[in-house]
């Protein structure tokens, strides 16, 4: 098993285009192991009188698709069930306007 340890699961994780870190990518991934890459933009507005967060649009990267990608949906469910509790948000909504594959990982929480 040492010298072939299992992958580990499939995980998502939201940076913030702000953070001055995420504009060095080298140094990104060095500090974080990326296995991957970065895969999509989402744009999340908090509503913290309704307690929800919003998701109102979202960019996937090119060549990514978010449905063959092996465990990528439950994995991005993970990180936004995540940034619900950040947010202090019980509901998760999206657009009108998403499209069916940017709303691949709401479906549970509609």
């Amino acid at each position: 098993m040492l010298d072939a340890p299992p992958l580990p699961p499939p995980s998502v994780a939201f940076l913030s285009p702000f953070d001055p870190l995420v504009w060095d990518r080298k140094l990104l991934g060095s500090l974080f192991v990326f296995r991957d890459s970065l895969v999509a933009r989402i744009e999340p507005r908090i509503d913290r009188d309704q307690r929800r967060v919003e998701v109102l649009n979202v960019w996937w990267e090119d060549r990514f698709a978010p449905g063959r990608a092996d465990g990528f949906v439950d994995a991005m469910r993970d990180a936004l069930h995540a940034y619900l509790r950040f947010a202090g948000a019980t509901r998760l909504e999206g657009a009108p306007h998403l499209n069916k594959e940017q709303r691949l990982f709401l479906t549970p929480f509609d």
